[in-house]
């Protein structure tokens, strides 16, 4: 590839979720710059693709050789760039075709210089018009649509909630609370809850386990619950003791 050529930037990328993140940022870009601005031919999985205006193959390993970050912490950012429809990713066991997915939107038209397989790309989450600083040009972006498919994080957090009530609501909390992202924290949240006093069922009082979409919009996942100890026998004869003495 060469180093000739652009791509727009929007302002509104500073007011990103994830402006603060220094490593994501850097990221995002380093994808944008990858980004082939034109029809192209690869040999990929031994097969010849044409890599269209937003795509390129790469990997965890190359991204984090570009961009010197981690690659746990690649693996982070693509998840959560899919997981909001910004990209769309295609996996070979040596590396990953991956698409942009409103490249069209904010890209086409404008490109002059010629780059090969990888080189441009703008964000979904930014208005349009960038080296213009006329007033009445849009600058916002459409919100959000939420998708009325469940994602395979929603489904597996829903089948260990085990309060099973409203399930449509919880599904537009979960995405307007981004939780694809923090999914490890919240089924490990989740799990705490089910052993703690207002949750289980063989606990004495009242129990309250409460909506899914309430847990999720009050970030009850960084609750710290209660235990719930029980107490049984040893054995005939024996003195009752805490669970797991």
């Amino acid at each position: 590839m060469t180093d000739e050529g652009w791509l727009k930037l929007y302002r509104k990328l500073r007011h990103h979720p994830k402006s603060k993140d220094a490593g994501f940022m850097w990221i995002w870009l380093m994808i944008l710059l990858e980004a082939t601005h034109k029809d192209y031919l690869i040999d990929w999985c031994g097969e010849v693709i044409t890599l269209k205006p937003g795509q390129f193959v790469t990997s965890r390993e190359a991204l984090a050789e570009k961009t010197g970050e981690h690659q746990s912490k690649i693996y982070r950012t693509l998840r959560w760039l899919e997981s909001e429809h910004q990209i769309e990713q295609q996996k070979s066991n040596r590396s990953t075709l991956i698409t942009i997915t409103n490249w069209s939107k904010y890209q086409s038209g404008e490109q002059q210089n010629e780059q090969p397989a990888n080189n441009q790309r703008t964000t979904s989450e930014q208005p349009a018009n960038t080296n213009k600083n006329r007033k009445n040009v849009r600058s916002e972006e459409p919100e959000r649509e939420l998708s009325e498919s469940y994602s395979p994080e929603f489904s597996d957090f829903w089948d260990l909630y085990p309060n099973k009530t409203g399930k449509g609501k919880a599904w537009e909390s979960w995405q307007k609370k981004r939780c694809n992202v923090i999914l490890d924290i919240i089924l490990t949240s989740v799990n705490l809850h089910l052993d703690c006093k207002k949750w289980n069922p063989n606990s004495k009082g009242d129990t309250y386990i409460p909506l899914p979409s309430t847990w999720l919009n009050q970030n009850r996942w960084e609750d710290t619950p209660e235990p719930f100890i029980a107490f049984v026998r040893k054995g005939v004869n024996q003195p009752y003791h805490k669970r797991g003495e």
